[in-house]
């Protein structure tokens, strides 16, 4: 497809990327698996496009762009094209109350933020053109298209109606989230009834009466906290109960410290052995990439800053880190 400034919004840019993670063994901090990229054998799963139309893959590509990638060269439409329908999928799918920005409720203080965003993208949808140069609203693929513009004026017009409202019928409602006018429920709903009845996908009404009697006993039914069957707790084996940690460290900062200069003392008076050796000098180590490079720095950024928040020592701490900029 194109844009209005003509620019191309191409699918292999996806493609690569899925490709240069797989390559290099670490993903840019998105979900794109080969199920994505292979999505005609699961049409169905609206994860799938969700999960590509992301910020997270836009991010992931402007990336790979600003280390001058010969193969991502021209993706900055496709950027664009990611990143307007995820806004508009959080606008479209507000479920949380207290959320913030596009993931918020629609009210009359955002309103603004809300409402230029949608204005923009219809103007944006009806720009979008096949590569014949035909909208694509009017092609043989102009539902997805035209149902994000039904969808955009359908939430405006509940929007004025139920929170703005009008001096016939006050405002009955402060804000207006929209999940709650997907049919996510309904097709939750009948895929457990679906689950019920096996392979029989053409229930008789005693069927699907059992089948959803058997739901509302399901749910229902909860077990009491001193019955003899309960849940048993997660118990944790291969990870670690940071709290007791924190309460060990917040009640003996100062023996904490005393280990931290204990164990520097020891390693600076330590003589090293005949067989140890520095590893990074070995001249037949594995150059890495930029993507490599970058990716690798940013995980260890991350570690790191996490890692600050918790020390007790100030000489662990600043061990940690430098003043370059590339750590």
């Amino acid at each position: 497809m194109t844009d209005r400034n003509g620019d191309i919004i191409k699918w292999c840019y996806i493609e690569e990327l899925h490709k240069l993670q797989e390559a290099e063994g670490l993903r840019a901090a998105n979900k794109l698996r080969t199920a994505h990229i292979e999505w005609t054998r699961q049409k169905m799963k609206v994860n799938l496009a969700t999960q590509v139309l992301s910020s997270s893959v836009a991010n992931a590509l402007e990336f790979c762009l600003k280390l001058d990638l010969p193969q991502f060269k021209g993706c900055e439409a496709t950027i664009q094209f990611l990143r307007t329908f995820d806004r508009l999928f959080d606008i479209l799918n507000s479920r949380n109350p207290l959320a913030k920005n596009f993931k918020a409720p629609m009210r009359m203080h955002n309103r603004n933020l809300w409402q230029s965003f949608l204005d923009k993208t219809k103007v944006y949808i009806h720009n979008l053109k096949d590569s014949t140069g035909k909208p694509m609203i009017q092609t043989d693929r102009k539902t997805a298209f035209a149902g994000f513009l039904v969808a955009i004026d359908s939430v405006t017009a509940l929007f004025q109606q139920f929170v703005v409202g009008s001096p016939e019928h006050p405002p009955s409602m402060k804000y207006l989230l929209t999940y709650k006018l997907s049919q996510d429920h309904l097709e939750l709903f009948f895929g457990c009834i679906r689950c019920h009845l096996g392979c029989n996908n053409n229930p008789t009404s005693r069927q699907f009466t059992a089948a959803y009697k058997r739901l509302l006993v399901q749910n229902e039914i909860k077990a009491s906290k001193n019955a003899n069957c309960t849940n048993l707790e997660l118990v944790p084996i291969l990870t670690i109960d940071y709290s007791s940690i924190q309460r060990i460290i917040s009640n003996s900062d100062n023996t904490a410290i005393t280990i931290c200069h204990t164990i520097e003392q020891n390693l600076t008076e330590r003589q090293p052995l005949e067989t140890e050796h520095d590893y990074a000098d070995t001249p037949n180590i594995v150059t890495l990439s930029k993507y490599t490079d970058n990716a690798v720095t940013y995980i260890a950024g991350y570690v790191a800053r996490n890692v600050i928040k918790r020390l007790p020592c100030d000489q662990c701490a600043q061990a940690l880190t430098t003043k370059s900029n590339d750590n």
